[in-house]
């Protein structure tokens, strides 16, 4: 069962490099991750969200600080108002009817069908209702069991697009067949590490670039230290890849 970035959004800023295969693997859920996936089987599985429903106006959050954590606590909201919007483009708050509004059986029905959903990986408490700080109504989920804890975290890169472009540069000036300009591609693991061995200072030299500063844009340049730091994490990519016998030894970006 995938958790690991069942999209790839397209990013102005920056570029990532990933294994290819990585959208197949399993990885460990925060309890950020386990509210995005209630959120997506509510929706798209469990088809329990409906428009002019109590749920479709639902929020479901981390309690605190347990973003980042694999277990915590689920807050599932209750709100009474949604932001609408006129045919003019203002927005409003509208009121959401009483009937209308997220209940209990909702509530334990959405848990129940997640609990078995997630087949013993994720075992969510049962729901307990409570009032927010804000006056809210609000049920609060234990997560009682995680065992995606212990699942290694499959390694990412990401950086700026100019140095993006400064890297594919280089890879590309070493063989390999990626396009600079379109940030978004594929490379061999074995044609990167054969490129590698080729690469020394006085070429890579040739891709630093100063920092500069325009009206309020600052560019931080590109140092000789930079480049190597960012070719080590490719460098960590490929092994992870040779490591673990993936069945597709590439690495993708985009």
């Amino acid at each position: 069962m995938n958790w690991y970035k069942k999209a790839k959004f397209n990013k102005r800023a920056s570029v990532s490099f990933w294994p290819a295969g990585s959208d197949k693997m399993s990885q460990p859920m925060t309890v950020s991750d386990i509210c995005n996936e209630m959120i997506r089987y509510g929706w798209y599985v469990g088809k329990i969200f409906r428009e002019g429903q109590g749920m479709y106006h639902g929020a479901i959050s981390p309690d605190g600080d347990d973003y980042f954590e694999h277990l915590g606590i689920i807050n599932i909201y209750v709100p009474e108002s949604f932001s609408a919007r006129t045919d003019e483009g203002e927005f409003y708050r509208e009121n959401i009817p009483v009937q209308q509004r997220l209940n209990d059986k909702q509530v334990q029905t959405l848990v129940k069908e997640f609990n078995d959903h997630m087949a013993g990986i994720v075992v969510l408490g049962d729901p307990k209702e409570d009032m927010s700080s804000s006056g809210r109504v609000v049920y609060r989920v234990q997560v009682l069991e995680n065992s995606t804890k212990d699942l290694e975290q499959v390694p990412e890169m990401n950086m700026a697009n100019s140095n993006a472009k400064a890297i594919l540069e280089i890879l590309a000036q070493h063989g390999l067949n990626v396009t600079p300009s379109e940030y978004a591609g594929e490379f061999n693991v074995d044609d990167y590490l054969g490129a590698r061995q080729l690469m020394i200072d006085e070429t890579l030299e040739q891709h630093e670039r100063p920092e500069t500063q325009e009206a309020n844009m600052f560019d931080f340049g590109l140092s000789l230290d930079r480049i190597n730091e960012y070719l080590q994490g490719l460098d960590h990519l490929a092994s992870w890849i040779k490591r673990n016998n993936l069945p597709d030894q590439k690495i993708f970006f985009g």
